[in-house]
């Protein structure tokens, strides 16, 4: 989006760019500049700026935002909204399978992810209740009256102690009321076994909590080292992120704390205090004041059992609704207008350095396994936190003094050692062994859900299916990495006996992903595609995901803490599990022709699912690029369709007729433009907080009608433009798609330039003989505009070109020749001469708009309006499949 807001002292050009700091989401920046100069001084004021990107509707409202001018480089999450469908740059600057991920590029990633993703200050017992469903009356007591105790040699030694020193005291209280709880670990039978006779509480794993004293843990992605971990696995050499349950963060203060004595404490009078509604302890007032906050920001109150209505920052700035988790902390919160008496919003604010380390660790733990939700402590002092993510975001309880108030401890470690792995998270569709007592591997697990196949009626009932995990070390599980988004899991599986006459015994993957709930589900899209390749080419079938099963599930459904607490996600997302036959990755392919067959086959089912079903991929990158063999050919599929789309003809002719000159100019002087109304209108009230930086006028995901599109807030007989975005992976989309400004309507010839990108991509990096694809850092980068001219150098430069293409493995280097090349200089290179041609006519239009607004003049620019509208339909007719695979010298259908 781009548009000029007017004083009559300045103009203010508000430019988007997207930035892929998340798994799916947009910034705006906003600033006062002249062509490409920001200026560093801006004059304060306080006045109410209307915004437009369209001229007004009968019924329209002006969308309004008031800021100050002095706080113009913070205001710019107010003008961004929900996710975007855009599979983050942290696939290649972050994640990356064949390396660990530098530690510096993952704080980062958590100091752009998290802020506007976590609530903190959830009520500790509230927390407790939630998640694990803690019935304080099964704690394993000799009597009622027995009496626990914190060891006062231990608290005193930790409190005296350097850091480091604190890990193996810190572990030993930890572990010396697990004793007191549960007795002695017993490895050799398949339940915990208590010394305790009264009454005999069995555990669902030997689960322990261990010091990792320096190690680093093994993972597939950052090489951090936390300082403990709850888990099965007992040595720390071997620890992994895979088997954690939990893990613990230590920090110390410089200070000394104050030494407090051993103090005995009854679990039974704690407890029946809380049910009175009484505080346990007369410090505990004292204790949460949020001045003593080792953060020493104030923070969010509300009330246990009352939820507040009022607005919440959320997304990268988009407000929602939002009902405050319930807390005890009476403390004052930041207010914004608009908040009901006595609660407050809980306001996005950048995290501390101990929250950025404990995000890490959340994090690295999201990112590895199968998980439905992350649990973890850090413990400043003798201040715990206990922090819980999912998909949907981050929920941090208020802190607890544990030596002053043991009893929220000692809750704390027997409802997580006592916990199963589904209430510590782990995925509740895995179903272990009765005579299991580790978690260090998936022997024995079986993978059980109801679900619906493809050729069933929706009103049959669900079937009953079972799979073997086969997850190993050859085939391991991929999880992708980061903590709020899809979260997509592939797991190995096999048909147990009982359901392999329903699914046949093929090997099969497990794919688990907590995609937006308002998104069209991708077994929607394939189930129609298959029925129509079926009924008219059914040779394309077998390049096409094979779909066996499918069931989606809701947060409620799934039993998900979330949907328990008093804490609503900026998005809430819904769980979605195919069952897919499984396939082999692109990089694993033997020999270049391997390669060639691979490319064709998919781009061919590409094009005739296009054709056949109407249907647009629009994430084409080297992971939904696989194959499977069948006897000695092998065969290339085209795998998620999770970000497809049906094709809507009416929002292409839209696009074909439209132009951005409207947003440069404010509503309040239409008849300063001299030229022919575009068809922009306003968004619905419920929507007006919520603008997307890239230009997005809804925060539906793309394609999504709000109420009311047609016929409402519209000229008679005209549609309203839907909401577009930036879809796909980065290194691989189309430079159209990474231009600044409104993003355009993604069509077909897109989805074919980003083939093209896979194939140079492959010819570049792809290391044949290690399998593995290396780096191309110009079409890595966290900001999709610098990658749109990274590759607009790529098309139009030849320097550029030969450099990118200067490492090229010697296998691939005869591909160059005869694909890349003549796809770039045949093809491709013309969309980048047009794509350069239509940014320099903007630039100018929009200099002559920003003069003719400074001088008071008629705008005029009906001729430069015309020229772009000329070269844009131009290169919309350069691009064809028929062009695209003549330039390779291949059949346009199989043989």
């Amino acid at each position: 989006m781009t548009a000029i807001i007017r004083f009559p002292e300045w103009i203010f050009h508000l430019s988007s760019r997207n930035c892929l700091t998340s798994p799916e989401c947009d910034i705006a920046d906003i600033g006062l500049h002249s062509s490409d100069k920001f200026y560093s001084e801006i004059p304060t004021l306080s006045r109410e700026l209307v915004i437009s990107s369209a001229p007004r509707g009968p019924n329209a409202e002006q969308r309004k935002v008031e800021f100050l001018a002095t706080a113009l480089p913070k205001a710019a999450s107010a003008f961004t909204a929900k996710h975007t469908p855009l599979k983050s740059i942290v696939y290649s600057s972050v994640q990356k399978e064949d390396r660990p991920t530098g530690n510096q590029a993952v704080e980062d990633f958590i100091k752009r992810e998290f802020p506007d993703k976590i609530h903190r200050d959830y009520d500790i017992i509230e927390l407790f209740k939630i998640i694990w469903d803690v019935d304080f009356n099964n704690l394993p007591l000799r009597t009622p009256r027995s009496k626990l105790h914190l060891n006062k040699d231990l608290v005193t030694r930790y409190e005296r102690a350097k850091e480091l020193e604190c890990y193996p005291l810190l572990l030993s209280l930890f572990n010396d009321l697990l004793l007191q709880l549960y007795g002695k670990r017993d490895s050799n039978k398949p339940r915990w076994t208590t010394t305790i006779p009264y009454p005999a509480t069995l555990r669902t794993f030997n689960t322990q909590f261990s010091a990792l004293r320096e190690k680093i843990v093994g993972g597939n992605y950052t090489q951090i080292k936390p300082d403990m971990c709850l888990s099965t696995v007992t040595d720390r050499v071997i620890q992994h992120w895979e088997w954690f349950l939990a893990y613990v963060e230590v920090k110390r203060s410089y200070g000394k704390a104050p030494v407090q004595h051993s103090r005995r404490f009854s679990v039974f009078r704690f407890m029946s205090g809380i049910s009175k509604g009484n505080t346990v302890n007369k410090k505990r007032k004292q204790l949460d004041d949020p001045q003593t906050s080792s953060t020493g920001s104030k923070r969010s109150r509300s009330f246990a059992g009352t939820a507040s209505s009022s607005s919440r920052t959320c997304g990268a700035g988009a407000t929602q609704a939002s009902h405050a988790g319930p807390s005890n902390n009476p403390g004052n919160a930041c207010k914004t207008e608009g908040a009901p008496p006595g609660q407050a919003i809980d306001v996005p604010r950048p995290l501390t350095g101990h929250e950025v380390q404990s995000a890490k660790y959340i994090n690295e733990l999201m990112s590895h396994g199968i998980r439905s939700y992350g649990i973890g402590l850090i413990v400043e002092d003798l201040k715990v936190k206990l922090w819980y993510a999912d998909r949907m975001g981050v929920v941090v309880s208020a802190p607890f003094e544990s030596h002053l108030q043991p009893e929220k401890l000692l809750l704390l470690l027997a409802a997580m050692a006592g916990a199963s792995p589904h209430k510590m998270g782990i995925f509740s569709f895995l179903q272990f062994r009765e005579s299991s007592s580790t978690f260090s591997n998936y022997d024995g697990v079986k993978f059980i859900l109801d679900a619906r196949r493809p050729e069933d009626d929706n009103d049959k009932p669900l079937h009953h299916l079972e799979f073997d995990v086969k997850a190993n070390a050859k085939l391991p599980i991929y999880t992708e990495f980061g903590t709020v988004g899809r979260g997509t899991t592939v797991v190995p599986i096999k048909a147990t006996a009982e359901s392999s006459n329903l699914v046949e015994t093929d090997d099969l993957v497990a794919k688990v992903a907590w995609p937006p709930k308002a998104r069209d589900a991708e077994d929607v899209f394939v189930v129609t595609i298959r029925k129509s390749l079926a009924n008219k080419k059914k040779q394309v079938l077998k390049h096409v995901t094979d779909l066996r099963a499918f069931v989606t599930r809701t947060i409620d459904e799934m039993n998900l803490p979330r949907a328990r607490m008093n804490v609503y996600a900026c998005e809430e997302r819904v769980c979605r599990v195919l069952i897919l036959k499984r396939y082999e990755k692109l990089q694993m392919v033997e020999s270049v022709e391997e390669f060639k067959i691979v490319f064709t086959d998919v781009v061919r089912a590409h094009h005739w699912v296009w054709i056949i079903s109407e249907i647009l991929h629009r994430d084409i990158s080297t992971n939904n690029v696989m194959f499977y063999r069948e006897g000695s050919r092998i065969v290339g599929v085209l795998c998620d369709w999770d970000l497809a789309k049906r094709r809507d003809i009416e929002q292409e002719n839209l696009d074909d007729d439209d132009d951005d000159i409207l947003t440069e100019i404010p509503t309040s002087h239409p008849s300063m433009v001299s030229g022919t109304p575009q068809s922009h209108f306003p968004i619905p009230e419920e929507d007006k907080q919520k603008q997307k930086g890239a230009g997005d006028v809804t925060p539906q995901e793309d394609g999504e009608k709000t109420r009311g599109v047609v016929g409402q807030d519209t000229m008679q007989g005209e549609t309203r433009q839907l909401p577009r975005y930036r879809t796909g992976t980065g290194p691989f989309m189309a430079h159209e798609l990474l231009a600044s400004g409104r993003p355009p309507y993604h069509r077909y010839a897109h989805d074919l330039e980003s083939f093209f990108f896979v194939l140079v991509y492959v010819c570049a990096v792809f290391n044949p003989t290690a399998h593995k694809f290396g780096h191309l850092k110009a079409w890595e980068h966290p900001d999709l505009m610098v990658i749109g001219e990274n590759k607009l150098r790529f098309l139009t430069d030849y320097d550029t070109y030969e450099k990118t293409i200067a490492t090229t493995h010697p296998d691939y280097k005869e591909l160059v020749d005869t694909w890349v090349e003549p796809l770039r200089g045949g093809l491709f290179f013309d969309v980048g001469q047009h794509n350069a041609k239509i940014r320099w006519l903007r630039n100018q239009r929009h200099q002559q708009v920003r003069n003719a607004l400074r001088l008071q003049r008629p705008v005029k620019v009906d001729s430069l309006t015309t020229e772009i509208a000329a070269v844009l339909r131009s290169r919309r007719e350069l691009v064809t499949y028929e062009k695209f695979m003549d330039l390779l010298n291949e059949k346009s259908d199989y043989a």
